[in-house]
């Protein structure tokens, strides 16, 4: 019994190729995404991040919604942001800082392209929240926030406006 008998159905050359051919389509896809994912996160913090904090920071959450994309109004009206927001700052005061931990690039098979901001929130009140917020480069080229929410339990977080 020759040894790659021992050890089941012997793989053959055709099997080999597509083997092949299939790791090398998913390393060039992988590679096209990483070519096509921002680097420079200058863009989307100055023209959609600080709009952002600033507006809720000064209370006019309608301003900030704005900022919003249309996917992110789908899933949460005015109505439920602002009252989100306005419950957060009611419980845990005003934010005294915000450090952004953690800013990475991504460009997603549908086209999409854009950032994922970690961020640690400091409350007047003394706690401290593990925020993220995805935001999108729009077809028109602006940025717009496009999800953001908090670590629960783990690596998951629970999608809600902060």
């Amino acid at each position: 019994m020759r040894e790659h008998e021992a050890m089941g159905t012997p793989v053959t050359p055709t099997q080999r190729w597509i083997i092949l051919v299939a790791f090398a389509f998913l390393l060039a896809l992988f590679g096209w995404g990483m070519l096509r994912a921002p680097r420079d996160d200058t863009a989307a913090l100055t023209t959609a991040m600080k709009p952002y904090f600033d507006a809720i920071d000064e209370a006019r959450y309608s301003d900030a919604y704005e900022l919003t994309t249309g996917a992110y109004r789908q899933a949460m009206s005015r109505e439920q942001f602002a009252s989100a927001l306005g419950r957060i700052r009611s419980e845990r005061g005003k934010t005294l800082q915000r450090e952004c931990v953690e800013s990475s690039g991504f460009a997603e098979f549908r086209g999409a392209t854009g950032f994922t901001f970690r961020y640690w929130l400091t409350f007047e009140r003394g706690d401290r929240e593990y925020v993220f917020y995805r935001v999108l480069r729009t077809a028109e080229g602006s940025w717009r926030i496009d999800a953001s929410g908090k670590r629960s339990t783990g690596t998951t977080f629970d999608r809600s406006a902060w």
